[in-house]
């Protein structure tokens, strides 16, 4: 099916195509399920990346020069990440090959990869989120990694923290200059005290994660790395996970309490969607 459509976009008989198959695969990787992960998801093969390499090295290497894949499942897409460091060290072996030969290596053929998904690494909140990975970039293989903090660190317990992307919580703090306070008055502390609690209770009713967030960072971090790279082809990992209410994007807490990672509607899939497209159309790219 991917392969099939692949060949329709980048041969000019269509210059989009959907690929109904569920799932895209991308907990897969190159020998399966992917190294360190506790499982593979659900996923036996990388449909999504079946269809990246098939453009790349399909048809002599003559179907599309760069592939981008875009993944926005709630979670991370280890195996198409390992996939996709795996071809790039074979595209450097080979370059590095030709030269010791004292040849030059024509293939200048480019794969790019960006995953927006939820991330936590259970500190804090003891909610470990499957599969604990992509929580850095990779820029050497050009991978980009974008972390959603989940809702239910709002849930964690401790008004004086805010949760970073990852998981982890960082500490709240204003500067005191407790020197103000030498004449005895205690005016100037009693002020950074206010000071201080009026950032804390600040931080406090900023919700955390959700669909504004999601939508934010993939403007910000996903589509203008996607733009610079240019792709003759984007292939979209679809998951539909991270919708309101889906079971996929739920943590279990220490208490056996159920809450919601991210809640997307329809409306922000459509959004998606429309932004990647748009980006491929600026670059004359095809999408699957």
């Amino acid at each position: 099916g991917v392969v099939h459509a692949v060949e329709q976009v980048l041969t000019g008989r269509n210059r989009t195509a959907f690929v109904c198959v569920r799932p895209p695969g991308h907990h897969a990787g190159v020998d399966g399920a992917t190294a360190g992960a506790p499982s593979s998801g659900f996923s036996f093969l990388n449909n999504a990346m079946i269809g990246a390499i098939h453009a790349l090295e399909g048809n002599s290497g003559r179907l599309a020069r760069r592939v981008a894949v875009v993944d926005f499942d709630v979670h991370h897409g280890n195996g198409t990440e390992e996939i996709a460091r795996a071809w790039h060290a074979k595209q450097r072996k080979a370059g590095a090959r030709a030269a010791s030969l004292g040849g030059h290596n024509n293939n200048d053929a480019d794969l790019f990869f960006a995953s927006i998904h939820l991330a936590d690494d259970g500190i804090g909140t003891g909610i470990e989120f499957y599969p604990g990975t992509g929580t850095v970039d990779d820029l050497h293989h050009n991978i980009v990694n974008v972390c959603v903090p989940p809702m239910w660190l709002s849930h964690a317990g401790n008004k004086n923290i805010r949760p970073s992307p990852v998981g982890t919580r960082a500490r709240v703090s204003v500067k005191r200059n407790r020197d103000d306070d030498l004449d005895g008055s205690g005016v100037a502390l009693a002020s950074s005290k206010a000071t201080e609690e009026a950032a804390v209770a600040a931080a406090a009713a900023v919700p955390v994660g959700g669909r504004a967030e999601w939508m934010r960072l993939l403007r910000e971090r996903v589509l203008p790395p996607l733009r610079t790279f240019k792709p003759d082809l984007l292939i979209i990992s679809a998951g539909f996970d991270a919708a309101n209410a889906d079971v996929g994007n739920q943590g279990v807490d220490r208490r056996g309490q159920r809450l919601a990672g991210v809640n997307l509607q329809p409306s922000d899939y459509e959004e998606m969607t429309a932004h990647l497209c748009g980006v491929a159309a600026s670059c004359g790219a095809g999408v699957v």
